[in-house]
């Protein structure tokens, strides 16, 4: 093992903290939450939901679902974080690519290339922990953007209503009843 490398890779997912969520940014949203802050977010949701659809009798690996839901954003710590206006310009076929690049150079320097597959899982949702953590990046995205509203931000209403984001949770009854929840604590 490189040690040097190893502290290269570490330097780089690390720069996640500083990456902003540039969808909040876009619409107006000042202070915004990191890269890293939402990757918290949606690790802690996944153990919440694991655990809970564990107890509906799920057949889950909650390790290998939380080892993916760290994984799930660390190739912005090289290409950034691109909001659904960008992806709209960009293409999400190039912006995959790009992503699958920077997590296998990521990766590779850490000494850990066989993590890629892990990412892939969450990319592909080719199992059920790659869809719990697809179904719990998407749940953090509405539940902050629940959250911001609650503190005076307007203008959130698309992320509400995208399609992107509101797909990805079938087979998930809790994950659809807190959404359930938050429109209907929007409308009051």
């Amino acid at each position: 093992m490189d040690v040097k490398e190893l502290i290269d890779a570490l330097d780089e997912v690390l720069r996640l903290k500083r990456v902003p969520r540039s969808g909040w940014l876009y619409y107006g949203v000042q202070p915004v939450e990191s890269v890293a802050d939402h990757s918290f977010g949606v690790a802690f949701l996944t153990l919440l939901l694991a655990e809970l659809l564990k107890r509906e009798g799920a057949e889950l690996d909650e390790a290998r679902a939380l080892k993916i839901a760290l994984l799930h954003e660390i190739g912005e710590a090289k290409i950034g974080d691109l909001h659904l206006e960008s992806r709209d310009y960009i293409g999400e076929e190039p912006i995959r690519e790009g992503e699958k690049r920077a997590v296998s150079d990521i990766l590779d320097k850490a000494g850990l290339p066989e993590l890629v597959d892990l990412w892939l899982e969450f990319e592909e949702r080719s199992t059920p922990e790659g869809r719990l953590v697809r179904a719990a990046d998407k749940l953090e995205l509405l539940l902050q953007a629940y959250i911001y509203e609650k503190h005076g931000y307007g203008n959130l209403e698309r992320i509400f209503r995208e399609k992107r984001t509101r797909k990805n949770f079938e087979g998930f009854k809790i994950i659809e009843k807190i959404i359930e929840e938050i429109d209907s604590l929007r409308r009051k």
